[in-house]
């Protein structure tokens, strides 16, 4: 049970007997209660999060705001049943890449560019064939692929080109890097919206709807630019944020949301229920496939959060 001292408690317990899910909510007071099914591919279960954090090497994002934003994430992932996360330097995320296990290892990125250490525009870069190990990589508030950093100055940072075929077999001009910020005009996956209240709309550095194998949530521009996308790229997965970094107050949560909600780019949630944690504390789901069931307290910002993963026996 999560426990802040002298004021509020809560818990979310899961019971699973012949495929019917049991999920209960326990807390000392009255909030609203939301449990979803997300269908999944049943490939990653992230429960550690490795950030990307070198200061020895220039970034496009000013590194006291990535940091400030980390440690924000950190918490917030840890209120919603992932508490495993570090801030590494280019040589600790290498060893990460080299020897954890990618179906539950996500590495987090928000530094605009990236070190020649970990990625320098080549297939043979070491976050490219941790995509090819099945790992997940997180970006956001960045253009990703498009900025190299090879030392500590401004203009060590070097612009290349072929990220969009080398992420996600499209042209560049898929991913967006706007000088200014640029907001969605359309809704999209109302079921994520509604049931993760997910409300994600700018797109500054987001990417085409389009890509294969993606799944688009929050909103996009009249062009297709997500918000937010999640795609298969190589064995792996990428999890894109369009978001600027300098209001990242305002959309932690939601990223947190989605990181530890179980949700792929296969994803579709198949039924949510609301309720209480005062009179209506306790709901059911029968699962017969592949998905997470992501139960949370709290509304629009949740304040506490479990992921229960099922996967058919005959499966395992």
């Amino acid at each position: 049970m999560a426990n802040v001292p002298g004021m509020y408690s809560y818990d979310i317990s899961f019971s699973e007997s012949d495929g019917e899910v049991t999920v209960a909510f326990d807390s000392n007071t009255g909030m609203e209660t939301t449990s979803v099914v997300i269908a999944n591919s049943g490939l990653y279960h992230i429960d550690y999060v490795a950030a990307y954090v070198d200061v020895s090497f220039a970034a496009l994002n000013d590194w006291d705001l990535q940091i400030e934003m980390f440690e924000d994430m950190e918490l917030l992932l840890d209120v919603r049943g992932v508490d495993g996360f570090g801030m590494f330097d280019s040589e600790g995320l290498l060893e990460i890449m080299q020897t954890a296990d990618p179906g539950t290892t996500a590495v987090f990125i928000a530094s605009g560019s990236i070190s020649d250490i970990i990625y320098d525009g080549t297939y043979e870069s070491p976050l490219i064939q941790w995509l090819e190990r099945g790992g997940v990589l997180i970006n956001m508030s960045g253009c990703l692929g498009k900025y190299v950093s090879h030392g500590p100055e401004q203009d060590d940072i070097e612009e290349v080109t072929g990220y969009g075929e080398l992420f996600a077999s499209v042209d560049d001009e898929y991913f967006s890097d706007s000088d200014t910020v640029v907001y969605a005009d359309y809704g999209y996956n109302e079921d994520f919206r509604d049931s993760l209240h997910f409300y994600m709309n700018e797109c500054t550095y987001g990417i085409n709807m389009d890509v294969e194998n993606s799944l688009s949530i929050g909103y996009h521009t009249k062009d297709g630019v997500a918000s937010a996308l999640l795609f298969k790229s190589f064995e792996g997965m990428v999890m894109n944020f369009g978001v600027s970094l300098s209001t990242h107050e305002h959309s932690d949560h939601y990223v947190a949301q989605i990181i530890a909600s179980g949700t792929d780019y296969l994803s579709e949630v198949s039924e949510f229920q609301v309720g209480n944690t005062r009179g209506d504390a306790v709901c059911s789901f029968l699962v017969e496939e592949s998905c997470s069931i992501y139960a949370f307290i709290g509304s629009t910002r949740a304040v506490y959060a479990e992921r229960f993963d099922f996967m058919p026996s005959e499966s395992i």
